[in-house]
């Protein structure tokens, strides 16, 4: 089985990115799952000559793109139907949609290009974006900015985590790296849901 997933990821990593990027913000699938592990693991494979750098830098950016532009039009076409539940889900939707409304209402056009680098208020940000009244060739131009400098931002963690799990493999030995590892995306976990919460306060979202 790992054999198969592992051939999996190595001929077909670069579409997985762009499944995963596009899903984080075409349906919400950010609010469970960043992008980001997804792209760890693809660039372990494209250091490995799997797949050029290129074509994943490539990947990383389309798929965000794309997704970013569904989530707009979803929203223009009152898609936001999709978080009235009672579920947990859909009651951490609401709260990230609030940042989102009160970070757009505090950097008009900018908020766009500044949520693609805050932890799930991205997810929510095309679909809140394409409810407003802002024109989707505006959105377009805020969110291309935003999606490059995530994007770099996304791939160079991916290529430091990589040289940094060989390093400790090799020094440490694999065990100890595993915990290494393990324990560090614990410590990122919480500091992106710390982010998301003190970027821009989270007001009160009443569902019609």
């Amino acid at each position: 089985m790992l054999a198969w997933i592992t051939e999996i990821v190595a001929q077909y990593g670069p579409w997985l990115v762009v499944a995963m990027t596009f899903s984080e913000t075409a349906v919400v699938v950010g609010l469970v799952v960043p992008a980001e592990p997804t792209i760890i693991v693809a660039m372990a494979f494209a250091l490995q000559g799997s797949f050029p750098l290129w074509l994943l830098a490539a990947a990383t950016v389309a798929g965000a793109l794309l997704g970013d532009s569904v989530g707009f039009w979803i929203g223009r076409t009152g898609g936001r139907r999709i978080l009235q539940g009672p579920g947990r889900l859909e009651r951490a939707g609401r709260e990230q949609e609030g940042r989102a409304r009160a970070l757009l209402k505090k950097y008009p056009g900018m908020a766009i290009s500044m949520s693609r680098l805050v932890p799930f208020v991205r997810t929510l940000m095309p679909l809140v974006a394409g409810s407003t009244k802002i024109t989707y060739g505006r959105f377009l131009l805020f969110d291309v900015l935003g999606v490059i400098g995530w994007g770099v931002g996304a791939l160079g963690m991916a290529y430091i985590a990589n040289v940094g799990w060989e390093w400790a493999s090799r020094t440490f030995g694999v065990g100890i790296a595993v915990v290494l590892v393990v324990g560090l995306l614990l410590l990122w976990w919480q500091v992106e849901r710390r982010l998301s919460q003190r970027a821009v306060p989270a007001p009160e979202v009443r569902v019609p």
